[in-house]
């Protein structure tokens, strides 16, 4: 008995064995992963500014339909609230907190600013601040309600002309 006993590698072809990747192919794998979340990145920024213009023109709708006929302070708070949303994403500082004294100080602050989009904002900050001394102050009904409405007007197209003409930050 010279014959040994046949394995199973006798009988079956054991196959190429183990893959090992060159540094070519880890080289490419790394690139298309690159590519794929650069791809990804792009296309959630694009439709997130698309949405925050439509979000502005929205609130802008809002505001222009509620600026007719306010004579309450509630409605006048809702309004403030309202603008302070359209401006915030202009500004670097969080405005939701500020008192019509920091709105001024803001809107100063801007108006030395070199830049057209900051002395356009600074207009409609100093708007507003005027809008929230109102909204708290003793009312004389008839005298307040000409003088709020045309500010409010003065407001609403200075916030109007401001989106139209600048992206937000």
């Amino acid at each position: 008995m010279t014959t040994p006993i046949p394995t199973p590698f006798d009988i079956i072809d054991p196959g190429p064995g183990a893959l090992v990747p060159s540094g070519l192919a880890w080289l490419a794998l790394v690139a298309v992963s690159l590519l794929i979340c650069a791809a990804i990145a792009i296309k959630r920024r694009i439709p997130k500014a698309k949405s925050i213009n439509a979000r502005l023109q929205k609130l802008l709708d809002e505001l222009r339909a509620g600026a007719t006929g306010v004579t309450a302070p509630q409605d006048i708070e809702r309004l403030a609230r309202l603008v302070r949303r359209i401006v915030s994403p202009y500004m670097s500082v969080e405005v939701s907190g500020m008192s019509s004294g920091d709105l001024r100080l803001a809107a100063a602050t801007l108006h030395t600013k070199p830049e057209e989009r900051d002395r356009s904002l600074s207009e409609a900050l100093l708007l507003l601040a005027t809008i929230e001394e109102l909204a708290y102050a003793p009312r004389d009904s008839i005298s307040d309600a000409r003088v709020l409405s045309g500010i409010l007007e003065k407001l609403v197209t200075s916030l109007e002309s401001h989106v139209r003409r600048f992206p937000p930050l």
